[in-house]
């Protein structure tokens, strides 16, 4: 069986978190704290830590990869009932990613655009991605992060050319607790997105460093948010920031260097649309994987052309406007983050407590060669 390097595992993960969460979390945040949402970002450190400890300790606790490891815990029955009930919240995530993507698309840049239209060609590409190998697909996410996350950062620090004002982000510390604790609840809530770590660091070649992994990729994460929301503070202030439908992307409109530099808002769709595909093929081959498992198939690429009809219905069905879209953003979808990423792990990470230490058996008969392909 092959392994992939940490590094890989940096990138698999960074995509699942930055991609969809530099598009809403600056919007929410604001929304909720307004010029305090750079400090909801880091105070998002505190119970980001202790989630990736909590990964951390079942990983190192199981002998089995999710969702093996929930025969573990649960028995042969309960572990595949409740696997069968994660294939259904991959499906639904994945059609989330691919939803907001869309709108946003048909929103911002091609208007009266029929939603299909720009489905069907995102899901071909996570379909070939799928049927190439989940180790040719660890690759491109390496050169995803490589490429995006530098360029994002500097699209957004960019900004900075513009009219700032520091007064935008006083008094600091004046905001409603709850408020507050909503804003780093829904931050943490799209670390939650980590989850399938629980599958991919059974695959790394050094077990032992993946803790220190998802450390980074917290750290990354913070970033992503927290310079977007304070240069958007910086510049709209912390009311009117909150009225933008996507804070990001007006913020990268207004760069204008000189009258020269201009127009750069298609370098960051550019950049965006590859983390989204990557995001959305994850929980994509998450979905499917479980499958094969719940159904005990020999292999898991066939069943990537059924779901994906699935995952594009849902996406259609979820996101016919922006509004509807928002509502599930703002409500549905965190609760989901909450109970089946971080949750459901947390009473695993209980029962797990009572577990005596073992090794990960990365050689455990329960996944052979075939099953990644």
């Amino acid at each position: 069986m092959y392994r992939i390097s940490n590094f890989q595992i940096y990138c698999l993960m960074v995509v699942l978190v930055a991609p969809i969460a530099i598009l809403e979390q600056p919007k929410r945040l604001i929304g909720l704290t307004h010029h305090n949402a750079w400090l909801a970002c880091l105070a998002t450190i505190i119970p980001g830590y202790l989630l990736i400890k909590m990964f951390s300790y079942i990983i190192r606790k199981s002998h089995n990869p999710f969702p093996y490891l929930l025969e573990e815990y649960l028995g042969k029955l309960g572990g595949r009932l409740l696997s069968f009930v994660y294939v259904l919240v991959f499906i639904f995530t994945a059609s989330f990613t691919l939803s907001i993507f869309v709108n946003f698309i048909i929103t911002n840049v091609l208007t009266n655009t029929p939603i299909s239209v720009l489905i069907a060609p995102l899901l071909f590409v996570g379909y070939v991605i799928i049927k190439t190998g989940f180790q040719s697909f660890a690759r491109l996410c390496e050169i995803i992060v490589i490429v995006g996350l530098p360029g994002t950062f500097m699209l957004i620090l960019l900004a900075c050319f513009q009219n700032i004002d520091i007064a935008n982000l006083l008094p600091i510390g004046y905001t409603d607790i709850k408020d507050f604790r909503d804003a780093v609840a829904s931050t943490t809530s799209i670390l939650g997105r980590l989850f399938p770590i629980l599958t991919i660091a059974y695959f790394s070649n050094n077990p032992s460093k993946v803790d220190s992994v998802l450390v980074k990729v917290m750290f990354t994460y913070i970033a992503v948010i927290l310079a977007p929301s304070i240069i958007i503070t910086l510049i709209y202030g912390g009311f009117a920031g909150k009225m933008l439908v996507f804070p990001v992307f007006s913020l990268i409109r207004l760069v204008d260097i000189g009258k020269f530099i201009t127009n750069i808002d298609i370098l960051f769709i550019g950049i965006w649309i590859t983390g989204i595909i990557a995001s959305l093929t994850l929980f994509w081959y998450m979905a499917c994987f479980t499958s094969q498992q719940v159904f005990n198939l020999k292999e898991y690429g066939f069943l990537a052309a059924p779901t994906s009809l699935i995952i594009g219905v849902l996406a259609l069905m979820m996101g016919p406007n922006i509004l509807i879209l928002d509502t599930i953003n703002r409500t549905f979808i965190i609760l989901v983050y909450l109970l089946f990423f971080i949750m459901i792990p947390f009473g695993i990470f209980i029962m797990a407590l009572f577990k005596p230490d073992k090794p990960i058996d990365t050689s455990s008969n329960s996944i052979e060669p075939t099953v990644i392909m």
